[in-house]
C-alpha cells in the first residue's frame, strides 16, 4: 500500500517518468519477503498497472549482492533514481541510500515524514483496495488476515499500531485502484504462521507472524 501510494504520487508528478517496478522474492519460495505474496499475483498486479516488472530473487544471506546486481543493471538501462514507499524508518532509508550511492543512483521518497494517518486515509479515499496478508502476532491477532484496508479497519486497530503498519505491524497486497486497468482476483486459501527470532535486546526469543496465503482466482 505504501509503495502503491508512492507510485500514485509520482505518476501525478510530471517531473518523474516511472519506467518499471522492482520486487524482491525469496529464491526458494518465490514469495515477497515478509509479505508472503506469491510471484504470480505480483506479476498480474504489474500487468494491471501497465508497468514492466523486474524480479530480484535472493536469500537472506545474499540480499546485498543480489541488489547490487539489480542496481548495476538499472544504471546500464539509463535509470537515475529509485523510488520507495518508506515513511519514517531512518535506519532503512540510510541503508537504501548507501546502496544507491555506490551506483550513482538517487533515492526518491514521496511519503517521507508525512503523517501516516493522513497517508492511509488518502490511500482509501483515492479508491485503492488492499487486503491484509501478514500481521505481527504480538500486536494483532489472526482475525485481521484477509481484512480490506478501509475506515472500519483503521478504527479496529489498537492505538499502539501505526495506521500504515510502518513498524512492521502488518503487510498488505493492493489488488485494485485508479491506476489499475482491472482488479487482480484472488482467493484466501488458508492462514498459516511462522516464528522469527526477535531483534537483539528485545524481550523473549521469538515473535509469531500470521500469513494469509493468497491464490490466483
Amino acid at each position: 500500500k505504501d509503495s502503491m501510494l508512492a507510485l500514485h504520487y509520482l505518476q501525478s508528478d510530471p517531473s518523474y517518468q516511472i519506467r518499471k517496478l522492482l520486487t524482491n522474492f525469496s529464491a526458494s519460495t518465490k514469495t515477497v519477503s515478509m509479505h508472503g505474496v506469491r510471484e504470480a499475483l505480483i506479476t498480474r498486479q504489474a500487468e494491471a498497472l501497465g508497468l514492466a516488472l523486474d524480479k530480484m530473487y535472493h536469500e537472506s544471506t545474499d540480499y546485498g549482492q543480489s541488489l547490487d546486481a539489480v542496481l548495476k543493471n538499472a544504471i546500464n538501462d539509463g535509470f537515475t533514481s529509485v523510488a520507495y514507499g518508506d515513511i519514517f524508518l531512518e535506519d532503512l532509508r540510510e541503508y537504501r541510500d548507501k546502496q544507491l550511492e555506490r551506483h550513482q543512483l538517487t533515492g526518491v521518497y514521496p511519503l517521507w515524514k508525512k503523517d501516516t494517518k493522513m497517508l492511509v486515509n488518502d490511500f482509501i479515499d483515492l479508491g485503492y483496495q488492499s487486503v491484509i496478508v501478514c500481521v505481527n502476532g504480538s500486536l494483532l491477532d489472526q482475525s485481521f488476515i484477509g481484512k480490506t484496508i478501509d475506515k472500519d479497519f483503521l478504527n479496529s486497530l489498537p492505538e499502539t499500531v501505526d495506521p500504515c503498519g510502518e513498524n512492521g505491524e502488518f503487510h498488505s497486497f493492493v489488488f485494485d485502484g485508479p491506476l489499475f486497468t482491472n482488479p487482480v482476483s484472488f482467493n484466501l486459501a488458508n492462514i498459516s504462521s511462522k516464528s522469527y527470532p526477535k531483534p537483539t535486546g528485545a524481550a523473549g526469543e521469538e515473535v509469531l507472524f500470521w500469513y494469509g496465503n493468497l491464490e490466483e482466482k
